[in-house]
């Protein structure tokens, strides 16, 4: 699977929230659209001039913590850096990836199957309703728990049946992504509510999707206590599955006169209390894979504890998203203490005009993120271009040469190094060539620091440590 295919920004098409930003998960990177001109001037940043763009800033920037705070965040993180770690052996002598000359057939399978996961937990399923239907009229039937080919994952198949009419004309997908995006929105709806100011209104697909599985198998829960399923489940190995399997306990609960936030709770906390050892112990064995001191492994090293100590948090306080919402409410600028507490992404402000302008778009770090403070954040950009220059190779079911490759570096529309000024053909369509020059670009460093050092050799790596240190 090509990596765009998981770009959120690929996908929503509503103006008045999500498609005036977007968030690219593990890679922990918002994008502003050039609409959305929060920061399009660095010498006079207007920041967010209303309560709906804090609320949309707000709903990217909870996919970031939920990236860095929930089971699935932590599992999705260790993947894709194993899948880059292993990608790193299809490198033969001439630095460039030869895809399985290099590599045993077991191997290969490995690598595609730990982008298949990728796929399953990352990528928007399929629903065939037709856009224009009232979201009220819509209810599902016939629900099943669907397997997601050459995974451990699955995903919901509901049969979609319109009120007054007696057959099911259409189908609805609901796997991790529509959680993700219906948490997001209702977190962002609720700050709206907060401000009061009118929440966006939502395609149903795929932000409501989640709500409308609840008016179909648990209907006396209210919009919170879904909501409260909804991040419960990503505490779990497979969402979609646990979902269904919350919404039913809580009603089940319910109906022995138990509440159903007591309940839920209960149930997101039986499931940390289930996973996070594991989970944890793949940060460690993250952490251990990293040995150099350089910038990209500080950077993963301190994600690992922030992702650690975000699920020692949620233990105690299960649905924390609830007092982000009272606390920004109270006074926008409190966001700032969230974001110096928990982190923020970087921002990529886009801008009007010609995408080949030099340094066209600006790229922010939030300066009282404590991993910028400590400079632990530097190394994100190289694991941004690292990880996409092995991503790229990945195809469905194979592993591609690097000399078969075109691709723009994602960070075209922002670089202003030499070689971007001189050298756009290949920034456009082959950056990793960029890895020539005597003086790195950031595509370059995170190809530089791809290849191993048996391709590198004793004397680029201590050059390379020169250069991005």
């Amino acid at each position: 699977m090509d990596i765009e295919e998981m770009k959120t920004e690929d996908i929503d098409e509503n103006m008045s929230n999500i498609s005036a930003a977007s968030y690219m998960p593990e890679f922990q990177v918002i994008k502003l659209k050039p609409d959305f001109d929060a920061f399009s001037d660095p010498e006079n940043l207007k920041g967010f001039t209303s309560p709906i763009q804090l609320a949309t800033f707000f709903h990217e920037w909870i996919h970031y913590f939920h990236n860095i705070s929930t089971i699935l965040g932590l599992t999705t993180f260790c993947n894709l850096t194993i899948i880059w770690s292993n990608f790193r052996n299809t490198i033969g002598p001439d630095g460039w990836s030869n895809a399985a000359a290099n590599i045993s057939e077991s191997e290969v399978n490995d690598i595609i199957k730990q982008n298949d996961v990728m796929y399953a937990l990352r990528s928007r399923r399929k629903s065939s309703i037709p856009s224009n239907i009232p979201v009220e009229s819509i209810l599902f039937s016939d629900i099943s728990i669907e397997k997601i080919p050459n995974t451990d994952f699955n995903y919901l198949r509901c049969q979609v049946c319109l009120e007054r009419h007696e057959e099911c004309q259409y189908e609805a997908q609901i796997g991790t992504y529509e959680i993700h995006e219906f948490a997001a929105f209702i977190l962002e709806k609720k700050l709206c509510q907060a401000l009061n100011s009118p929440p966006s209104e939502p395609q149903f697909d795929p932000y409501l999707l989640v709500q409308i599985l609840a008016k179909s198998v648990a209907p006396e829960l209210s919009e919170d206590d879904v909501l409260r399923c909804a991040l419960a489940s990503l505490q779990t190995a497979n969402p979609p599955q646990a979902l269904l399997d919350v919404m039913k306990f809580a009603i089940q609960e319910m109906r022995n006169g138990i509440e159903p936030e007591k309940a839920v709770a209960h149930y997101s906390k039986t499931a940390l209390d289930a996973y996070s050892q594991e989970s944890l112990s793949s940060l460690e064995r993250i952490q251990s894979m990293f040995t150099v001191d350089e910038p990209m492994a500080r950077f993963i090293k301190g994600t690992c504890q922030r992702i650690r100590e975000n699920i020692e948090k949620r233990k105690e306080t299960p649905f924390i998203e609830f007092s982000f919402i009272d606390h920004i409410s109270k006074n926008p600028s409190n966001f700032n203490s969230l974001i110096s507490t928990y982190g923020a992404p970087t921002l990529i402000q886009q801008q009007h005009g010609d995408e080949n302008v030099i340094g066209r778009d600006i790229i922010y770090e939030f300066a009282n993120d404590e991993l910028v403070k400590s400079r632990s954040s530097d190394g994100r950009t190289t694991l941004y271009t690292a990880f996409r220059f092995a991503w790229l190779h990945i195809k469905k079911g194979a592993i591609a040469q690097t000399n078969a490759l075109t691709g723009s570096c994602p960070l075209y529309t922002s670089c202003v190094f030499d070689y971007r000024k001189n050298n756009p053909h290949h920034c456009r369509h082959k950056p990793w060539l960029s890895v020539s020059e005597e003086r790195l670009c950031d595509y370059g460093i995170g190809v530089h620091i791809t290849r191993p050092p048996a391709q590198e050799g004793n004397t680029e790596q201590i050059k390379l440590k020169n250069i991005i240190n």
